[in-house]
């Protein structure tokens, strides 16, 4: 399995590290209805690689305490963060982003997968 960090520690996925700062159900902020409820993981990307490299939301994944796993809602990504969903990031830039999952209501979130791309291993969040 990956190798697992903790909420503030720092995880790398390619040219990415990643630091997920904080978690939780979203209230009305997000202003789209969820079919469940909206779990917001925030997070810090910062480019370590020595090219541009671009920050998709749907790369991201969110597991349940059973193993079940949930793709970041696109949609709503968009209306919660200013920058558009495809960031592109120089090296040695960073940004805040919320990701937002919508899940059913009560789901105990266990960890987060997050990627630089499509196709990369993929570095483990634990979210308690």
């Amino acid at each position: 399995g990956l190798e697992a960090a903790v909420i503030g520690e720092e995880v790398l996925d390619g040219k990415f590290s990643f630091v997920v700062t904080d978690f939780g159900v979203a209230g009305q902020e997000v202003g789209l209805k969820p079919r469940g409820e909206f779990i917001i993981v925030s997070l810090e990307v910062s480019n370590v690689g020595n090219e541009p490299q671009s920050f998709f939301v749907q790369n991201q994944k969110l597991f349940d305490a059973e193993g079940r796993e949930y793709a970041a809602d696109t949609r709503a990504a968009i209306r919660i963060n200013e920058d558009a969903m495809a960031l592109n990031l120089g090296p040695g830039f960073n940004i805040k982003v919320y990701v937002p999952f919508d899940v059913p209501r009560g789901t105990q979130p266990a960890y987060v997968e997050l990627h630089d791309s499509a196709f990369s291993g993929g570095a483990r969040v634990e979210l308690f």
